[in-house]
């Protein structure tokens, strides 16, 4: 008699995915301009920060941009999983919400004020825009909650139409993101703050 006993899945299912994800960093961590061999990788590993060119190459730009990557990625899934659990929908996400417009729209804002100077100058704005369109929603929910099915719809509807003028700004904006960050990363920042 099979029973599947949701416990011995996940003590099963999570080991296996963490150690294929460690392997899988490995690999990854093999591939560049400059290619290592599973044995120099090792190497490098067992030893530790040390003197010579690769191994400062795989230890101060590889492995940190390998696990700053896991890292966004389970920034992301809990990020997901918090607004789906917030709103009660499984199918929640920030898209749909509009929080990625906001954030879109922190930083269009921050680049047209001529904050890019800094992180903090971008990214605190970039922030902000999906901070207020979260409260926005976690507000109305709550308010809406004793209502009916159809007067949440509409509220959602309402939104939608309010915030179209808006989203089609962003929209224009994010299509000049690309031409932007190639004035900016080129250096060329008469011609980015002329965009």
């Amino acid at each position: 008699m099979k029973t599947n006993n949701p416990l011995r899945c996940r003590a099963i299912v999570l080991p296996v995915s963490a150690i294929v994800m460690l392997v899988l960093m490995f690999v990854v961590s093999l591939v560049g301009i400059v290619g290592f061999s599973p044995a120099e990788a090792l190497d490098y590993l067992w030893q530790g920060v040390g003197g010579g060119d690769t191994n400062v190459i795989y230890w101060n730009l590889r492995l940190p941009r390998i696990v700053l990557c896991v890292l966004i990625g389970a920034v992301l899934s809990v990020s997901g999983a918090t607004y789906q659990a917030v709103f009660r929908n499984p199918l929640t996400d920030p898209y749909v919400l509009g929080i990625s417009s906001g954030a879109s729209l922190g930083a269009a804002v921050a680049v047209l004020l001529g904050l890019e100077s800094s992180f903090f100058g971008v990214g605190l704005p970039a922030a902000m825009g999906p901070f207020l369109f979260d409260l926005d929603y976690i507000v109305l929910d709550r308010r809406m909650a004793s209502h009916s099915d159809i007067a949440l719809a509409a509220i959602g509807i309402v939104l939608k139409a309010e915030r179209l003028p808006l989203n089609v700004g962003i929209g224009l904006c994010l299509g000049m993101v690309p031409l932007a960050a190639y004035n900016y990363s080129a250096g060329n920042l008469p011609r980015m703050k002329s965009v």
